[in-house]
This record gives structure tokens, C-alpha cells and sequence, in this order.
């Protein structure tokens, strides 16, 4: 501890100069020295915490100083000991590098097993060119289609500048049941439909109702007109018997009912639309419909169906028109598309046996069906006909289908060498390139999940 030189002055007596009695008549002398004196004072003991400062950090100089003597000492030794056992601890590491090598290989090749199979199938290109028939109810070796029916009514307003006699007929679909036998019945156009009033409608387009199948009447869709104009033929739903059938087994056993209101009919004077911008317009809806039509159709076609650009009819019918306001009337029309519709693979399998030689009932598909030309013949009424005739040309494509369970099942945990006796089992696929990971491993992976299967474009 520094020493305190003011402490240390002690005058006779042992008192402290601090005690000294000041005398009455030196009071205001004695003032005047105590500002000095306190700063002494100040000044010492600055300078004792600036030296209580150097103290300390000459304390953690030489602290460091040691330390860093430590350091030097325990680098030699072990300087001194890594050159007598620094080939030992060179191999130790080598050895541990190879380890986590080998580890981490084993780990890649049982997380990232996997491969991949790029399949090139079996294609052949075939002309086509001649008639064919298909049939509703078809036989073994027959090809066979379905009917698929849509509906739309569209509207247009036009002026009414005239005022005229009408007499029009009401309209509406009736569906025809045959449940007299198994053997399909034609009814001619015109044919007659009576309801439970008396009130006739005859069919516009002759038909043929399919027979019954077991306890199923066989049944057909058709359009029936009013015998007479008026209003007095607009009617509900409505249950008809065929008059010509009156006196035969038959007239009980054949019927039809109507799938919606029969109307339309009118008889008197009313505010018509001129003829030509009727025409103009009647034009202008039927275009507008066909395509609405068409479109649907496409849409509700599946993947594994085949629908051909002109392998279907549309049946416009002109409906009452409507008065909107004043002198414009509503000018209205219902467009009914009835389309061929065939299984893919069916069409393709039938296709495939006419033009491709030493074919054997392979599963197989036609790759761009656009490239086929239908052409319907005379007759062609899909919803109505129980088969149809109809010409095809082109080049298609056929692709041979491949089971892809089937083959990386095969694949599964087989030898990377026997991929070649394996796809000998798959005659539809002409080649497949593989590729395993990681690359060293010789072998496909044993889950199937792991195994990628993906068809050339």
C-alpha cells in the first residue's frame, strides 16, 4: 500500500495536525490555506487510483505472461512426442477416413437405391381403307359402338313486323318400349301415338325398337309431331298406345311415354317474325348450336373412348317462339346430337386383327386416331339405328400395351444382367434403357416403388 503523507504528519502531543486548535485571531488567515490543502488531497488520491490501476493490469500482464509460458511448454512436449508417433496417428487417421468412406457408401446405396426404365413399345403403322359395320348389341368378333346423346336450346331475339294466320304443330321426345319379345320391331315415319284423350302424334323418322332382354323392355327415343295444329295438342307427360297395333298381341306389349312436355302448337293470329330474318335467325342458332354440341360431346368422351369428327347427326328442332317486349319475339331452337361412340382398345384390338399381319389379339391402341377418316354411309342414325355402316382411311399407328406392374415386378431385385432375358417375357416392348442408382449397384431395388417406369414420346 502506497504510504499517506499526511497521516504520517503528527505533531507533539500525538495529535493530528487536524486538531490543531486554531486560534480566534487566525480564523480568516487559516480559511484562505484549507482551498489548497483540498486539493492536495484531490490530487493524492487520483494519483493513488491511477496507481491501484497500473497494480491491477500489471497483474493480468503478467497473468498472460504466464500463460502463454504454459503454452509454449505443452507445444514442445507435444511437438517433441508427434515426431516419434506421427506415423502411428498418419495411419490411425487413414484408416478412419476409409471407414467413413465405406459407411457413408452403404448409406447412399440403401437410401438412394432406386432406377429408372425409359420403355420403347411395340408400334406398327397400318393403312386402312374400306367399309365396316358396327352393331349396338354386337357378337363375338363384331365391333361394337355406343350412342352418347346431348341436348342444348339456344335463343335469339328478333323484331316481329308482321301480323299473320299461324297454324303450327306441338312437339316433343317420346321413348318407345318393346315388351312383346326378344326380336326388334320397325316402326315406319309416320307411325301413329295415341294418348289415353285421343289425341294423335306420329313419329317423324321411322325407328326400330330394340327387343327386350329378359324382364328389360328394349326401348328408343323418338320425336313425335301433333297430328293436327292447335293448343289443345300442348300437353303434359303423357302415355301413348300404337293404334295400328289394335287386334294383336302387340298393342299391349308396345308403348311409349313422353320425356317432356308436347307443345309448341298454336292456331289464330298472332305477331310473326318476317320470314327471312326468322331464316336469318333459325341460321345463325343451328351454327351457334353445333358447336355448343360438338363440344360437350368432346368433353364427356373419356380417355378410353374414340369419338370421330363426323361419326354422329343433330336433330334441330324450332321451338314456339316467345314474346319478350313490345314487337320482339324469341326466336328459339333445340339441337339434339347423337354420337357414335367407341371403347379405344375394342376399336383398336378389331382394327388391328383386319390390317395387321400375324397379329394375335395383343392388347393394343391406336396412337393417333386422328389419323383416321371416318365417313358415315347412308342411313346413319346413331341414336336410333342398331348398327351403322360407315367407310375408315388413313395410316394410323398401333402401340402395344405393357402391363408397368407387371414388368417392375419382374425388375424387382433382379441382377442388372438379366434385364435382357427379363424383357424377352415382354414381347410388346421393343427396348428399354435403365438406369440404377447409385451407379455402382448391380441390381434393381426390392421395392417396386423404387423402380421408375416411364414410355418414349
Amino acid at each position: 500500500m502506497p504510504r499517506n503523507f499526511m497521516q504520517d504528519i503528527v505533531p507533539k502531543g500525538g495529535r493530528s495536525i487536524r486538531n490543531v486548535p486554531i486560534s480566534p485571531t487566525r480564523v480568516r488567515r487559516d480559511e484562505s490555506i484549507t482551498v489548497p490543502i483540498k486539493k492536495v488531497y484531490e490530487k493524492v488520491e487520483k494519483l493513488e487510483r491511477k496507481l491501484e490501476r497500473e497494480e491491477s493490469h500489471l497483474e493480468k500482464e503478467q497473468s498472460h505472461i504466464e500463460a502463454l509460458r504454459k503454452a509454449r511448454a505443452e507445444f514442445e512436449i507435444h511437438h517433441t512426442l508427434g515426431r516419434k508417433g506421427g506415423k502411428k496417428r498418419k495411419r490411425l487417421w487413414i484408416g478412419l477416413s476409409i471407414l467413413s468412406v465405406i459407411g457413408l457408401a452403404v448409406v447412399v446405396s440403401t437410401v438412394f437405391h432406386g432406377a429408372s426404365v425409359l420403355v420403347s413399345p411395340k408400334i406398327i403403322a397400318a393403312n386402312i381403307s374400306g367399309d365396316y359395320v358396327a352393331k349396338k348389341s354386337a357378337s363375338k368378333g363384331e365391333l361394337a359402338f355406343e350412342t352418347m346423346t346431348v341436348k342444348q336450346i339456344l335463343t335469339e331475339t328478333v323484331k316481329a313486323s308482321s301480323e299473320e294466320i299461324v297454324n303450327k304443330k306441338a312437339t316433343g321426345t317420346v321413348m318407345i318400349y318393346n315388351n312383346y319379345n326378344s326380336t326388334s320391331q320397325r316402326l315406319i315415319k309416320n307411325t301413329r301415338f295415341e294418348t289415353p284423350e285421343g289425341l294423335i302424334y306420329r313419329i317423324n323418322d321411322s325407328v326400330t325398337v330394340p327387343g327386350k332382354s329378359g324382364s328389360t323392355p328394349g326401348s328408343i327415343e323418338a320425336i313425335v309431331t301433333a297430328d293436327e295444329s292447335g293448343d289443345k295438342y300442348n300437353v303434359g307427360l303423357k302415355d301413348f298406345t300404337i293404334p295400328g297395333f289394335k287386334g294383336d298381341p302387340r298393342y299391349t306389349a308396345f308403348y311409349a311415354r313422353s320425356k317432356n312436355a308436347l307443345d309448341g302448337g298454336f292456331s289464330g293470329k298472332k305477331k310473326v317474325v318476317v320470314l327471312a330474318d326468322y331464316k336469318k335467325a333459325e341460321e345463325s342458332i343451328r351454327s351457334k348450336l353445333r358447336i355448343a354440341l360438338l363440344e360437350e360431346v368432346k368433353k364427356s368422351t373419356t380417355d378410353d373412348q374414340l369419338f370421330f369428327d363426323k361419326s354422329f347427326t343433330i336433330d334441330f328442332i324450332s321451338l314456339p317462339e316467345e314474346p319478350v317486349s313490345g314487337s320482339l319475339v324469341l326466336v328459339k331452337i333445340e339441337g339434339t346430337l347423337s354420337a357414335t361412340v367407341f371403347d379405344k382398345k375394342t376399336f383398336s384390338s378389331y382394327l388391328a386383327a383386319k390390317v395387321i399381319k400375324g397379329y394375335q389379339g395383343d392388347a393394343v391402341t391406336i396412337k393417333d386416331p386422328q389419323s383416321i377418316f371416318f365417313i358415315p354411309k347412308s342411313d346413319f342414325r346413331p341414336a336410333t339405328n342398331q348398327s351403322i355402316v360407315f367407310s375408315l382411311s388413313g395410316t394410323p399407328a398401333f402401340e402395344w400395351i405393357y402391363d408397368e406392374m407387371l414388368l417392375k415386378e419382374a425388375l424387382r431385385d433382379a441382377n442388372r444382367n438379366l434385364v435382357i432375358s427379363i424383357l424377352q417375357k415382354f414381347p410388346m416392348i421393343e427396348k428399354a434403357d435403365i438406369s440404377i442408382r447409385p451407379f455402382w449397384r448391380g441390381s434393381f431395388p426390392n421395392k417396386v416403388e423404387n423402380i421408375t417406369i416411364k414410355k418414349t414420346e
